[in-house]
């Protein structure tokens, strides 16, 4: 079987335009057709105590936030949800400097790892 790309098939333009516009696009509250950019932006977060950063332990929806820390340069924050029910969160904090990533099971309790410094 010949695999073809839509504009092959299709002489029209206009009509590939209007097929692209009619697209849903995913965001935090629509499901759809991935964003140009790879992931959902989610928002912000703001963290009070940059020490234990405790604002994050329920953050296991994939995508990527601002953290707006208290004290300090913001940060951002990719989560990576591997599995629905059954399966792990992974977290990546990045800063101006470095990396951390910690992980997390979700099988009943959640029990995140220490923060690992990772660049």
């Amino acid at each position: 079987m010949k695999t073809v790309v839509l504009k092959e098939v299709i002489i029209n333009t206009d009509i590939i335009e209007q097929i692209n516009n009619r697209l849903p696009i995913v965001s935090s509250i629509n499901q759809g057709v991935m964003p140009s950019s790879g992931f959902i932006i989610r928002g912000g977060i703001d963290i009070e105590n940059v020490s234990s950063m405790t604002e994050l332990d329920n953050v296991t929806q994939s995508g990527i936030y601002q953290l707006r820390l208290r004290v300090g340069s913001w940060e951002t924050l990719v989560v990576f949800n591997s599995f629905t029910g059954r399966g792990g969160v992974s977290q990546i904090r990045l800063t101006a400097d470095n990396a951390h990533i910690r992980f997390n099971t979700i099988n009943g309790d959640i029990k995140w790892s220490e923060w690992k410094k990772i660049i």
